[in-house]
């Protein structure tokens, strides 16, 4: 494997660091990783199935195994020890391959750029304000991966959104006025989702057995309804809807797939609002949550998408970050070429 940092004295010890890292971190997709061993193969490589621990000490590499390869409907977006450092170059990492379903044509870019979202990932996206990161991250990646929505730029979009509805992730659900949803929802809307989305109709059906207005359970409950639509397991697959189906369905044209327009980046002018200009890009997201009108909290959305966007420093500004390979099978001589020409021109400067 290649040695990237070996070029700068800076990058020495944080290639030390994430390399113990990935020889003592929790894995979080399962498998055994009790089986380490220095296997007898050349240092520079590791038998297929395997991956360099650490860098080589001796002429024998330190290997250890990876988990299964990805299933047929799925696709890997990271392999098997890999991580990207803070110059997009890769280095040892652990053995856990990352893999979500294969999606759509249109979204085989968003594909290409998949990264699963971490706790510190969503502690950095805040500004280290999160409630309960830890125990929300698995939600928000499951929801995203179900919405074709887990590259940088919809990530971005969406937990800006979600932090601003939410106070940074801690209110979910008020029951006073029904609203509810990690992007709040009015009651008519979360219901309208309730039909659409089989696993939150499923959820109410088993909540409310002897509801009168039964076979329609989505319109059953009040609160308790609302506490289910606001519970994580639910919240975020609400918010993902709204992108993908939710605004097109309720507002109509302009509003379309949102998942299209955050891939514009943070887009026009703050100032865009109507029906007839709704903004592009991040702004047009906004417009299409917020609705056709005044928005007392889009500086703020903005200001929490940018620094959103700061999490992934490898990918390129706005429009442009669809088109840059990150997935971890693709990197190679575009990604380093261009983190390679990065570093020579701030030296240069």
């Amino acid at each position: 494997m290649s040695k990237p940092c070996a070029r700068k004295v800076a990058c020495v010890a944080a290639l030390a660091l994430a390399c113990a890292w990935g020889a003592a971190a929790t894995h979080n997709l399962g498998g055994d990783h009790s089986d380490s061993s220095d296997v007898g193969a050349p240092c520079n490589d590791c038998p297929d199935g395997f991956y360099k621990v650490e860098p080589c000490t001796t002429a024998v590499a330190t290997c250890d195994q990876c988990t299964p390869e990805c299933a047929d409907d799925e696709v890997e977006i990271r392999a098997c020890g890999h991580i990207d450092d803070a110059d997009c170059l890769p280095h040892a990492g652990d053995g856990d391959r990352q893999c979500v379903p294969k999606w759509g044509a249109k979204h085989a870019s968003c594909q290409d750029n998949a990264v699963w979202i971490t706790a510190d990932d969503l502690e950095a996206m805040t500004n280290f304000n999160c409630a309960d990161c830890g125990a929300l991250v698995p939600y928000i990646n499951q929801a995203l991966a179900e919405g074709e929505m887990l590259c940088p730029l919809r990530i971005a979009a969406f937990i800006a959104h979600v932090r601003h509805g939410t106070d940074n992730f801690r209110v979910f659900v008020n029951e006073q006025n029904l609203i509810a949803g990690a992007i709040h929802m009015t009651e008519a809307n979360w219901r309208l989702a309730c039909e659409q989305i089989p696993e939150l109709k499923d959820a109410f059906d088993r909540e409310f057995p002897n509801c009168s207005k039964r076979p329609d359970v989505c319109a059953c409950g009040t609160e308790r309804a609302a506490r289910i639509v606001g519970s994580p397991e639910f919240a975020f697959r609400i918010g993902v809807w709204w992108f993908v189906e939710g605004a097109e369905q309720v507002l109509g044209a302009p509003c379309g797939d949102l998942r299209l327009d955050a891939d514009e980046g943070l887009g026009g002018s703050l100032f865009y609002t109507t029906r007839e200009s709704p903004g592009v890009g991040f702004q047009k997201t906004t417009t299409c949550i917020a609705g056709f009108g005044e928005d007392e909290g889009r500086q703020q959305r903005a200001e929490y998408y940018e620094t959103a966007r700061k999490a992934y420093p490898c990918a390129n500004p706005d429009d442009l970050l669809a088109a840059a390979p990150r997935r971890a099978g693709a990197v190679g001589l575009t990604v380093v070429a261009a983190a390679a020409a990065a570093a020579a021109a701030k030296e240069a400067a």
